[in-house]
């Protein structure tokens, strides 16, 4: 063999490096994209149309998860057709020229004669076992789910404007990234959210046309990785901060890392939490029976019924509660690491 097999490693990595910078591309943004229209910086999408080209490149593990996402639609576009699915007009694009707002839409689907728009996304187990219904999305933690909720809205109703018809509805795909599993989620227009986006949609417009910039959003967690940070954050000595010594420094980058190491588990403990709560309900007849060890294939089950006492303080008059009310006082904090 003429090259090591160590030095072959290497060159595959080197070349798989460069291909994924090669997919690194910033172009200018001339509407109001449905896909940004969610998120919750006014100043970044007006951002996102004045300065576009200032905008940092993607990290290489962020272009590896875009790539992915493009190659698990195409997966399971792939897989409904062969479910006997019907795919219709898959990366239709759409434009209201009112409200200057584009958005391309993944795919529409036939199904029992009915012609549904719908969104597709990879997500990761615990995401997909927790995202079961319109306001699952629409209420969720992170922004940009709440974003996808959005966007949807925002094709329903461009797609509205495109027939001339009033669309009621439309849903996600879902697809878990561990098995494959596909499931479908329906969503139905949201009048008032449509509203709402097509109203950013025309505040942009006016800051871009004066040549102006909203006020900035107080929230590092988003701002720390926003790709307009370098010509949008302020310095950091001008936002009132106060200082603390050398070991309490430390003490919070120490936990800043230990912190970023949790988030990297807190998706798989969800799904532990969720798939040990489900064997508790398949076993719970067994162990209201007595039972308290179960053999589950290679595997010892220990089970055991718990009854504990508790106030229910529901129950306790106002006035009565009122007597006994005591104050407490806790801290709340949390760590983001500037310019990260």
């Amino acid at each position: 063999m003429k090259y090591k097999l160590e030095n072959l490693a290497e060159e595959f990595r080197k070349l798989q490096e460069i291909y994924y910078r090669s997919q690194i591309k910033i172009t200018p943004v001339n509407s109001n994209r449905a896909s940004s229209l969610g998120h919750p910086c006014m100043r970044y999408l007006v951002y996102l149309r004045t300065r576009w080209q200032d905008q940092l490149a993607p990290d290489v593990d962020i272009v590896k998860f875009y790539i992915r996402g493009r190659e698990d639609e195409k997966v399971i576009i792939r897989k409904l057709m062969d479910m006997g699915i019907e795919v219709i007009e898959a990366q239709r694009s759409f434009y209201d020229k009112t409200y200057n707002i584009a958005g391309t839409i993944d795919a529409k689907i036939k199904i029992n004669d009915e012609i549904i728009p719908v969104e597709i996304k990879s997500l990761s187990p615990a995401k997909f076992n927790r995202l079961n219904s319109s306001d699952d999305f629409k209420n969720a933690r992170e922004y940009y789910i709440r974003g996808y909720y959005t966007q949807l809205q925002i094709y329903l109703y461009l797609i509205s404007h495109d027939k001339q018809e009033l669309v009621r509805g439309g849903g996600f795909i879902l697809e878990n990234k561990l098995n494959g599993e596909l499931k479908f989620v329906g969503v139905e227009i949201d009048l008032d959210e449509v509203e709402e986006a097509i109203k950013k949609a025309e505040m942009i417009e006016k800051y871009v046309g004066k040549n102006e910039l909203p006020e900035r959003i107080d929230d590092y967690r988003i701002c720390s990785k926003c790709v307009f940070r370098h010509i949008c954050l302020p310095d950091v000595e001008s936002q009132g901060f106060d200082y603390v010594d050398e070991e309490t420094t430390n003490l919070a980058e120490r936990l800043y890392e230990l912190k970023k190491s949790l988030q990297e588990y807190e998706e798989l403990y969800a799904e532990y939490e969720e798939l040990k709560n489900e064997l508790k309900e398949k076993l719970k007849y067994k162990i209201e029976s007595g039972t308290e060890k179960i053999l589950a294939g290679d595997y010892i089950i220990n089970a055991k019924k718990i009854i504990s006492k508790r106030i229910d303080t529901s129950k306790i008059p106002p006035e009565l509660k009122s007597q006994f009310q005591t104050e407490s006082v806790s801290y709340r904090i949390d760590i983001v690491k500037l310019n990260e």
